[in-house]
């Protein structure tokens, strides 16, 4: 009985023993892991604060470098273009819708001394507006109005290369003056019956013109405003050559004046006009 008690003493103290080991192990491994992690958690800490204050200086020193780096050369800009066309002259100056428009190009000194041969481009305008019309360097006028207002944009070139553009002065476009004819409704006339003959006028920009004698005058002869026609009654012993005075006027005032020449001979022919 002493010695199964000696032998439960002895289990007893073994497994208490083992129970201390066990304590002190777990101590040890504590204290041996416990540090290891704060370490590792501190050396974390200072990559992470390492690395913002790179990426926080990193603009900075970019900064720095670009001061560092010249700025690039400034372009020059290239020069103006060549001034070919001195003056552009638009004839005739006083352009009626009857009439057709040219453009005249002077060329500059420097242009002269090249002896560039350049061709030329035209852009006709009327009233700020493009116009098909055109045709080079001239342009019909008998689809336009009165006080319509002409420019022509000439650019010169040289071997594909464009040189300066040259715009010309405003032209208006006049009120074109009616024209004034006599017709014969005769070949011959004599006393034996009156004298019958008759102005007429073409006018671009009106249909309604008036007719009207002027001096010289030849007593007796009449004439209807509106139409033109005239009426004379020959006298039994007339002169063998007389003149008229006859003119056309339309509603803008603008007035054609003529001077006819009759001849009362039976033999005569169609009176001859004189301007």
């Amino acid at each position: 009985m002493v010695m199964e008690n000696n032998k439960d003493k002895k289990l007893t103290m073994i497994l208490k023993n083992n129970d201390a080991d066990k304590t002190t192990i777990g101590h040890t491994t504590k204290r041996k892991y416990g540090g290891g992690t704060k370490f590792v958690i501190a050396l974390l800490l200072c990559i992470i604060c390492l690395i913002f204050f790179c990426e926080k200086d990193k603009p900075s020193q970019s900064k720095e470098t670009s001061r560092n780096i010249p700025p690039p050369a400034q372009r020059k800009e290239s020069p103006a273009s060549q001034i070919v066309i001195k003056h552009i002259l638009l004839q005739p100056s006083q352009p009626t819708r009857r009439d057709t428009i040219t453009a005249e190009i002077f060329l500059s000194d420097s242009a002269k001394a090249s002896g560039k041969p350049f061709q030329y481009v035209y852009a006709w305008k009327v009233n700020n507006q493009p116009t098909s019309y055109a045709s080079g360097n001239s342009l019909q006028l008998s689809y336009f109005n009165i006080d319509d207002s002409v420019t022509v944009m000439i650019t010169p070139y040289n071997e594909g290369a464009a040189a300066q553009t040259k715009i010309s002065q405003p032209l208006k476009i006049h009120a074109a003056p009616p024209s004034l004819d006599l017709h014969l409704a005769q070949g011959r006339f004599t006393t034996e019956k009156p004298f019958e003959c008759r102005l007429i006028s073409e006018h671009p920009d009106s249909e309604t013109v008036t007719f009207s004698l002027e001096e010289p005058k030849i007593k007796g002869m009449t004439i209807n405003a509106k139409t033109g026609q005239i009426i004379w009654s020959i006298p039994t012993d007339p002169k063998k050559t007389l003149q008229f005075g006859a003119s056309v006027t339309d509603p803008g005032g603008n007035k054609t004046t003529k001077i006819f020449t009759l001849s009362v001979n039976p033999d005569s022919l169609p009176p001859a006009n004189i301007d």
